[in-house]
């Protein structure tokens, strides 16, 4: 089964700039952003966010991400059509779960990392729907 989504992806960085006019387009054919080779992203706050529609039910299917051995981070359309949101590096290796069905529908989906607390929020449609608080 193929997974098909359109996607806007927005990344921030706490000490990222934004650009207006400056999104993707996703034709389906050359659909590639490097972001570079940073996987350590647990030492600073991090928000991962994505506009997602995806048209059929999948297993687990990236939406974003960089992981190498569970080092990194992502945002993933989960096996149960939920949002799933990692982030990890040798010490920290955090998950948190969505709700919402996202089948179908356009829907705001964001990672957010607070690493003061050790906190991994998932949110749909600014709702938080899912966390891991656990400091593992």
């Amino acid at each position: 089964m193929r997974f098909v989504a359109r996607v806007l992806i927005i990344l921030l960085l706490a000490s990222s700039q934004a650009f207006a006019g400056a999104s993707r387009d996703f034709d389906g054919v050359d659909d590639e952003i490097t972001w570079g080779d940073v996987l350590n992203v647990t030492t600073n706050d991090v928000s991962i966010c994505a506009w997602v529609n995806p048209t059929e039910d999948a297993a687990a299917q990236w939406v974003l991400g960089k992981d190498e051995t569970a080092n990194g981070y992502s945002l993933l359309q989960h096996s149960t059509d939920v949002i799933r949101c990692n982030v990890g590096d040798t010490i920290v290796t955090q998950q948190a779960l969505g709700t919402t069905d996202l089948d179908g529908v356009w829907s705001h989906c964001c990672c957010t990392w607070d690493s003061t607390l050790d906190d991994l929020l998932a949110y749909v449609n600014t709702t938080q729907e899912g966390s891991d608080t656990a400091d593992t």
